[in-house]
């Protein structure tokens, strides 16, 4: 798979006054996974939800393998920006003036806006219990609040993947800090993120599995329209040390659905 993506050489710091607290983790402690539920009210789905994700995509009965690939429009952003923000690397961007020159996709009849995408190391969801080394959620927004993600199980390769350069770049920026900094802070400018080519090595989001579930992070809001695609996307092997060198082990547990 051959990428294009330019990054700019200069870093600009988050003009944020505040860094993103770490509220939870992905430890054992009393901060994670198992207590997300218990730290905020507005977290308490995490408890209590019956539709939370991620889970063994292999083993649900609500699980339905599609082999369309999903209507959509992808732009290539020319505005985005990647950094840490205290659990994942993630890349954000302004939308557009233009509704209709934004990135989107459509399930169920109903259309949802690209809003950002991140990364989880190793991969959240399973299939027949085997996992891969990493995911890429894709999250999508519906003018009525709705959410809808596009999940890429990631697959290490000793050959870096030129469309994942700026993973490298990241690392190599928040290395250099002095001690003492907070990573969240720096923020890398892309010039060009080729959404089209990565839908295109995603074989345009066909041969998926689909089903109803969560975020796999607080607040764990329900009802999010989830396609997980079968084939993954090559990550290098340099990318992915990258990856775990910024935001460590960062993958919720499966989740059991009511009855099991």
């Amino acid at each position: 798979m051959k990428f294009s993506l330019t990054i700019a050489t200069v870093l600009v710091a988050s003009i944020a006054t505040t860094a993103l607290a770490a509220t939870y983790t992905y430890g054992t402690d009393d901060a994670g996974p198992q207590h997300w539920g218990d730290l905020s009210p507005l977290w308490a789905r995490c408890k209590t939800g019956l539709q939370q994700s991620p889970i063994d995509l292999g083993a649900e009965p609500s699980v339905t393998f599609v082999t369309q690939p999903i209507q959509h429009r992808y732009a290539v952003l020319t505005n985005a920006t990647v950094g840490f923000n205290g659990h994942a690397v993630q890349v954000d961007w302004t939308q557009p003036a233009d509704p209709s020159a934004a990135s989107w996709i459509e399930v169920g009849g109903k259309r949802y806006t690209l809003v950002q995408f991140h990364f989880h190391s190793p991969s959240e969801h399973r299939v027949d219990n085997h996992f891969t080394d990493g995911e890429m959620h894709l999250v999508h927004r519906a003018d009525d609040g709705t959410l809808a993600a596009i999940g890429l199980f990631l697959e290490l390769k000793v050959a870096n993947n030129p469309w994942f350069s700026w993973i490298t770049a990241l690392d190599n920026a928040v290395d250099q800090l002095p001690p003492g900094s907070d990573p969240t802070q720096t923020k890398l400018p892309l010039t060009s993120v080729d959404l089209p080519a990565l839908a295109t090595a995603a074989q345009n989001f066909s041969n998926r599995w689909t089903y109803t579930g969560s975020l796999t992070t607080p607040p764990c809001t329900e009802s999010v329209a989830w396609s997980m695609v079968k084939e993954p996307i090559s990550l290098g092997l340099e990318q992915f040390d990258a990856l775990v060198d910024l935001e460590g082990f960062n993958s919720r547990y499966i989740q059991d659905r009511p009855g099991k």
